[in-house]
């Protein structure tokens, strides 16, 4: 062949693959514009595609954790609850308790009128709080009751601190707050009312932190302004006492016998009152 022949078809043969290379070029950037259009829409590159893998790992992983968890808490709950009375164990769940729920209770019994601590038994009764009211109240029947009697007295060089104030409130608030919710809940159990002796001890503590505020104020050496307190104190403690047992009582026993009941609680009380008023804050 001549060699015009020859160079015509080695012209025809790169322009073929310049053809070629072209229309891939085309089809790429045609690629490329529907991949940019497809993340245009969904808002996520195409290049960012997780792991089908590693996202169903993470899952069952969150799963297997929150699982653990739910059985964790089973287990405590079944184990308390299955734990014998005079085990420290089973005594735990009754100090478990957080500091929103033990705010809220002294609120309602200061205030009682807002509502009730026990609303429905959907809140756990709980130690914690009427052990602090306790102890805290003791100290202070003790330490008020010698600043009143010193500032009272019209001879303060001879006066003396009273020791045995501390014990005797120690003995006096512990008794009452243990002894006087067991005759509670035997009494309740005699008429056939059905209530936690849990829940009776927990409302009795708390029912108590009415007379916090008031031993201070008793510290002033004024019988009238004392005599108020107390009353307040015991006005407000009672309230929260019937109001938290008085749903149980109309629905399990009769009127006359609910009745008696409260007159019982606040004879009780009254008596708490008065030994505070003239034991600790007897002005000379």
């Amino acid at each position: 062949s001549s060699p015009s022949s020859t160079h015509s078809s080695d012209w025809d043969c790169t322009m073929a693959e310049k053809d070629l290379l072209i229309d891939s070029q085309v089809d790429h950037e045609s690629i490329d514009e529907l991949d940019f259009e497809d993340d245009m829409e969904s808002g996520v590159p195409s290049s960012y595609q997780p792991s089908n893998t590693a996202a169903s790992t993470t899952a069952t992983s969150q799963d297997s954790g929150a699982s653990a968890e739910n059985e964790n808490l089973l287990n405590r709950g079944s184990a308390a609850g299955t734990s014998a009375f005079w085990s420290l164990q089973y005594y735990q769940q009754f100090f478990d308790v957080d500091t929103s729920d033990v705010a809220q209770r002294l609120l309602l019994a200061v205030n009682p009128t807002k509502g009730k601590s026990f609303d429905g038994h959907n809140m756990r009764p709980d130690f914690y709080g009427p052990f602090w009211i306790c102890t805290t109240l003791i100290f202070l029947l003790a330490a008020i009751g010698n600043l009143a009697s010193y500032l009272s007295t019209s001879n303060p060089d001879a006066w003396m601190y009273d020791f045995e104030k501390v014990t005797f409130a120690a003995s006096f608030i512990y008794a009452y707050a243990s002894v006087t919710p067991i005759i509670a809940c035997l009494v309740m159990h005699y008429l056939g009312v059905e209530y936690m002796f849990s829940n009776v001890l927990c409302v009795y503590g708390y029912s108590l932190v009415s007379y916090v505020p008031v031993s201070l104020l008793c510290a002033i050496p004024n019988e009238l302004l004392s005599l108020i307190c107390v009353v307040t104190a015991f006005a407000l403690s009672t309230l929260f006492l019937v109001r938290n047992v008085a749903d149980d009582l109309s629905e399990q026993i009769d009127k006359q016998k609910a009745l008696v009941f409260y007159v019982c609680i606040a004879g009780a009380h009254f008596g708490f009152a008065i030994m505070m008023k003239y034991v600790f804050f007897k002005y000379e």
